[in-house]
């Protein structure tokens, strides 16, 4: 073949690559924008309300990146320790654009996604070429896990971008050496460890490529120091300004305030067991699915080159990550987001060598991916929908609202979700020093303010407590909880006004009780 003649088919295949991806994109953009209205309450609904509400409160108490709030505050004025608020800022800024509306933050994830899929081309390609690129990103695109989380109004589709942005364009800058490649990875660092600390992580992928370059003498390097630093002295200096946050005013997302997801159990504990089976489990069904397992195994098998041995350090890096944050990946699946462009590298690689070597012909691939399709679309029934009994929570919230004028303080009650006491859940510290609970959703959809209370809590003096410390209505959309403590319906009753008390709800006003003034 002639020079010229290889030039043509290269752009031929250039062609080809660059049109499989935006068919890829598109095709996964679709089912994202699917019910892209739908209240926040289609999974983890404490995360995505906590969320949405900075978003809202940057956008109607000022835009001041350094100081978050939350509804749930009491009587304070709501600055939270959190993560560095990079995506709920992106979101807040354009809501001057476009109004305050949900479909606002899930469309900036669905952008973060479709950037993604596109670096992951990029990436993938470098190690195991065009075809094994293309195949990643089929499985990113409609993995289970991905299209739940790059559709929610989250942080984490932000945070793996800035990861796969990190380890890429270093890996760019290893094998290129363009300056801006390093920038831009120092900043994709930077990002996800402000987004979440222990995204430090990244940093062993990235300690192997610069001993595969410069050897030893990378630690001689001053631009290997930069990209340290741009990981390490923003978040010190973000989470000491968080930390101070917590002390002032007494609200937190359990980062340091409040015993947080981080923290290793005994080596003898069971919880080790439900960590295994349950990352087990996701791996299988959430992130590869069966048959994309399958192509995964493969590709992780096959023969190792040497810029391949960067999934590789990634992957054990991740194993690190979850074994020092084990509650929290216990407890979340979105932790693994990130780790879903390994699973998709191996799975592409996979593909193309069962390929390659005839070991499936092209038919029983292409069966195969109609199946991964298949087990994601049924892995992903009941994800975008609200479970019914959380239906009533938005009309709920709709009653509150229109009862209630907008700096009324309430005080609303919900069952505890967790026994045995876990101090982790009760995020607010009243300035009289009691630790309450943190539920975000009925205060964001009422869009008031005020104190979050468990069913524990809820008992007639804490209420009149609260209520001499400025709050004017009570509500709760648990019914049992009043049935539960008949002492605090009785005085519900005796002491203060029903606005609206039926079988799906109650509120109450909190006027003076009778013969209080004497």
């Amino acid at each position: 073949m002639t020079e010229d003649a290889e030039q043509a088919e290269r752009r031929k295949r250039g062609r080809w690559r660059t049109a499989a991806l935006a068919a890829l994109v598109l095709a996964g953009v679709v089912p994202r924008l699917y019910r892209i209205n739908l209240p926040l309450l289609d999974g983890h609904g404490y995360r995505q309300h906590d969320t949405a509400a900075i978003a809202r409160n940057y956008y109607d108490e000022g835009m001041n990146i350094l100081y978050p709030r939350v509804d749930w505050r009491g009587a304070s004025n709501g600055y939270v320790e959190a993560e560095f608020q990079i995506y709920t800022y992106l979101v807040a800024n354009l809501y001057h654009v476009f109004g305050p509306h949900d479909w606002v933050g899930r469309a900036v994830n669905i952008v973060f996604y479709a950037l993604s899929a596109m670096l992951l081309l990029h990436f993938v390609r470098r190690i195991f070429g065009g075809r094994a690129a293309i195949f990643a990103v089929f499985f990113y695109c409609f993995t289970p896990l991905c299209m739940i989380y790059t559709r929610s109004f989250q942080p984490d589709t932000l945070l793996a971008l800035c990861s796969l942005a990190a380890i890429a364009f270093f890996c760019d800058w290893i094998y290129r050496g363009h300056a801006w490649t390093l920038v831009v990875s120092a900043l994709g660092l930077s990002l996800a460890v402000l987004i979440k600390p222990p995204s430090l992580y990244l940093g062993l992928p990235l300690l192997y490529l610069s001993v595969h370059k410069f050897g030893w003498r990378c630690v001689t390097r001053p631009a290997l120091w930069g990209v340290a630093a741009a990981a390490v002295v923003p978040a010190v200096l973000w989470y000491a300004h968080a930390y101070q946050l917590w002390l002032d005013h007494g609200n937190t997302f359990g980062l340091i305030g409040r015993r947080s997801v981080a923290g290793v159990w005994p080596l003898g504990d069971e919880q080790w067991h439900w960590l295994l089976r349950e990352l087990t489990s996701r791996l299988t069904w959430l992130i590869a699915t069966p048959v994309g397992l399958l192509f995964g195994v493969v590709g992780l098998l096959g023969p190792k080159s040497q810029s391949a041995r960067v999934l590789l350090w990634w992957l054990l890096a991740f194993v690190v990550y979850a074994v020092l944050v084990p509650r929290g990946h216990l407890g979340h699946d979105y932790y693994q987001l990130p780790f879903v462009f390994v699973a998709a590298a191996y799975i592409g690689r996979g593909v193309t060598i069962l390929l390659d070597r005839a070991a499936f012909s092209r038919g029983v691939v292409a069966a195969l991916l109609v199946i991964a399709l298949g087990l994601a679309a049924w892995q992903m029934r009941g994800k975008i929908s609200i479970r019914k009994p959380d239906l009533v929570r938005v009309p709920f919230a709709r009653a509150v609202k229109k009862l209630t004028e907008s700096d009324d303080l309430i005080i609303i009650a919900v069952p505890r979700p967790w026994e045995p006491f876990d101090v982790s859940i009760y995020r607010h510290r009243t300035s009289h020093g009691e630790d309450l609970y943190c539920d975000p959703i009925d205060f964001y959809n009422s869009h008031r303010n005020g104190w979050s209370i468990d069913d524990v809590q809820a008992t007639p003096a804490f209420v009149e407590t609260l209520r001499r410390r400025g709050a004017r209505y009570f509500a709760t959309v648990f019914p049992k909880i009043l049935e539960k403590h008949p002492d605090l319906q009785q005085a519900l009753d005796e002491n203060y006004t029903p606005v609206d008390v039926n079988a799906r709800w109650a509120v109450y006003r909190l006027e003076e009780p009778p013969g209080a003034g004497g």
